[in-house]
């Protein structure tokens, strides 16, 4: 190899000069010299090049001098040499100066060259022992560490549970989180066969059945919930009958059901010793307060077979339906059915008096505006100024269905349109001028629509779409987009004002004026309801209809004189409701009145679920489809998984009562007799109780 001349060290550049013996005048810094000139210890080995990679280099020292092969006179290019000997000489040079390397350094290196081999041994044992201790000191280190995350896993790790336990775990979830009855959790964890329902087992089956057979099925044979099978429904609903007319089995259900709740009902339905009425639970002798329903639902006309009795019914083309719903408590359940029959005096009377019996008073009667049911308030002399009849000692008020008055409303004012009191006519083109102004992107009123105007057969029985039409939005989207049309907007309120107070859900309320009829009586609230309600009574009883015939022939817009069926059913309503209001604050002490509950909701959701068995809401069934469907329906429960979209609002399921008592009385056990035992000795002891305590103290008045 080839080396520079030193450039920094000038002092060894000129040695390095004078070493070569160079006659002639050269420059240093553009010459080298070769390495054959250079005495081996003038060479040092580089370590790193053949740790790192496994090379032998050789690196000329810094104070190294030229001092081989230098003659003056003779160079190695004077000796005739050629360039192949040069490189020849070269590679033996080297060859030499490998074999003559040092020998490579010890494990440590600070070890002088005079150590012997017995110190060096001892050396590297200590060396030995020190690392043997860092490594066990390591090893503790290593140890204290898999402790601590021990530790940290059995805290973060889940206990494991035994079997028993994991069981329990899972019955505590399904229990409390599914509500699952204790049988339906036994069968489903320890994969029973067989089972002992419960009777909110078998009211549950027997509503997933009246909704659909085949999901039924599908639901117990994959294991998705745990349900009787449907021999075992048959088997122990197979004795509950429910032949047209009167329900005795309903009726007995419903005593015993407020029997057991209180012990101390009074009833004549059997003959056992009188005893003081208390069926509202407070100590005093009141009965159950109760709104008694009526409608009729149209049947497929057609003659069917029922398998079970083995007799043919039919063709019948309605049924008549009766309904009783408590005014305070939550049950309500049908308790009469009879195809083809009207509803007349005697047979309400006869209801009553049957109810009367077993301690719920009728208070209230209910029915729609239909031809039939208005010869029965001819028969009962309701009219306009007169809304109740007398029954025994006390006065049952008449009311019409409110949903039904409004839709009888909206039908009017689209076919034929009014005149108001004031003599402004008001017609349909009035409020359907608000879809033609407004029908931009942001609209005052949106829910308004063209279907509002154009409903045709089963959309006029949605109550819905008539409550839209006659609204406050629509109101005001009157008084703002037409300035002329104070009077109609007006109308529209006060009809929708109207029909919130006689419509209230909720004692508080979500709107103006549907909180409870009566509530803060005397106050602000009171007063403002039922000035709205009779200020609705005589704008309704002061309005015609326009007389079509004259307007068709003449173009004049003329009234008919006389009132409209749906006129008197809104006077006879706004009239009974407030004298209802007055009886049980007086009766019953009652705090406010919801108005709801003296309307035939509940029987229209009634129809629908019957109607939705069959799968459409305009599916009528026959005769004996109905009786079987009735049949489920009274055994089963939770319309709201059954209707889809009713003509009403369908209401939040209340509590049926005597629904359990149906299931348990025909399981094929004499659970009735017992129930029949229990209370006559119940009433017994009551008597001897009371006569005792009496008898002691006379002064003091003993309730039992």
């Amino acid at each position: 190899s080839l080396h520079r001349f030193p450039k920094k060290d000038k002092t060894l550049a000129a040695v390095w000069a004078q070493a070569c013996k160079r006659k002639d005048n050269f420059k240093p810094e553009n010459s080298r010299i070769c390495s054959q000139h250079f005495d081996r210890s003038q060479f040092e080995q580089r370590k790193r090049s053949e740790l790192l990679y496994g090379k032998f280099e050789l690196r000329l020292k810094k104070t190294a001098t030229p001092t081989l092969l230098l003659h003056p006179t003779k160079m190695l290019t004077d000796q005739g040499t050629s360039d192949r000997e040069l490189r020849l000489r070269r590679r033996d040079l080297t060859r030499e100066l490998k074999k003559e390397k040092e020998p490579e350094p010890d494990v440590n290196n600070n070890l002088p060259t005079t150590v012997t081999l017995e110190e060096k041994i001892k050396m590297l044992e200590d060396k030995v022992q020190s690392q043997e201790k860092v490594i066990s000191g390591l090893k503790k280190k290593v140890k204290s560490v898999q402790r601590k995350n021990c530790r940290l896993r059995q805290k973060t790790k889940a206990p494991t549970l035994s079997a028993a336990k994991k069981l329990e775990v899972a019955r505590q979830i399904l229990l409390q989180k599914f509500k699952w009855s204790p049988q339906q959790v036994d069968f489903f964890l320890k994969n029973k066969k067989q089972a002992q329902w419960s009777s909110d087992d078998l009211v549950l089956g027997l509503t997933l059945r009246a909704v659909s057979r085949k999901a039924y099925q599908i639901l117990r044979r994959k294991r998705l919930l745990p349900l009787p099978s449907l021999s075992t429904l048959r088997d122990h609903v197979r004795h509950f009958k429910c032949h047209p007319g009167l329900q005795e089995d309903i009726i007995r259900g419903i005593f015993l059901h407020f029997w057991f709740r209180n012990c101390t009902l009074n009833m004549n339905f059997f003959p056992v010793i009188s005893q003081q009425r208390d069926v509202l639970g407070d100590g005093t002798d009141k009965p159950i307060p109760v709104v008694l329903s009526f409608d009729e639902m149209t049947l497929h006309k057609d003659i069917q077979f029922d398998q079970a009795s083995q007799t043919v019914h039919g063709p019948h083309d309605q049924v008549q339906v009766v309904m009783i719903r408590g005014l305070f408590k939550s049950f309500k359940q049908p308790i009469y059915y009879a195809f083809d029959e009207t509803m007349s005096k005697e047979i309400l009377f006869n209801l009553m008096e049957k109810l009367d019996n077993i301690g719920f008073s009728v208070e209230c009667v209910t029915s729609d505006m239909g031809a039939k049911n208005m010869a029965l308030w001819r028969q009962l002399d309701i009219k306009p100024g007169n809304s109740h009849f007398a029954f025994k000692d006390r006065q049952v008020q008449v009311v019409a269905d409110v949903p039904h008055l409004l839709k009888l409303l909206r039908n009017h004012f689209l076919d034929k349109g009014f005149i108001l009191k004031n003599g402004t006519p008001f017609l349909k083109a009035d409020v359907q001028q608000i879809l033609a102004v407004d029908s931009g992107e942001l609209r005052v009123h949106h829910k308004l629509k063209s279907i509002h105007f154009d409903c045709k057969q089963s959309q006029r029985q949605r109550v819905a779409l008539a409550a839209q039409v006659f609204s406050r939005t629509t109101a005001s989207a009157l008084r703002l987009l037409f300035k002329d049309k104070e009077d109609q907007a007006s109308f529209i309120q006060l009809m929708n004002d109207c029909f919130d107070a006689l419509n209230s859900r909720n004692p508080e309320g979500n709107k103006q004026f549907d909180y409870a009829l009566g509530l803060e009586p005397g106050f602000k609230k009171f007063l403002h309801q039922k000035n709205i309600l009779l200020r609705a009574k005589e704008e309704i009883g002061a309005m015609r209809m326009v007389n079509v015939k004259v307007l068709q022939t003449t173009g004049r817009l003329e009234p008919v004189n006389a009132l409209l069926p749906f006129q008197k059913g809104f006077l006879v309503s706004i009239d009974a409701a407030l004298e209802l209001y007055d009886k049980v604050r007086n009766d019953y002490a009652a705090k406010f009145l919801l108005t709801s509950r003296i309307n035939q909701d509940c029987l229209e959701n009634f129809f629908s679920r019957i109607r939705y068995i069959g799968g459409s809401p305009d599916n009528h069934p026959g005769c004996c489809e109905f009786m079987s469907r009735f049949r489920l329906l009274v055994l089963g429960q939770s319309s709201q998984y059954i209707i889809q979209s009713a003509s009403v609002q369908t209401e939040e399921e209340e509590s049926d009562a005597g629904k359990y008592y149906f299931v348990e009385r025909y399981s094929g056990t004499s659970v009735f007799i017992v129930y029949f035992f229990v209370f006559q000795i119940t009433c017994s002891a009551a008597t001897w109780w009371k006569a005792s305590r009496t008898s002691r103290n006379p002064s003091r008045k003993w309730t039992t």
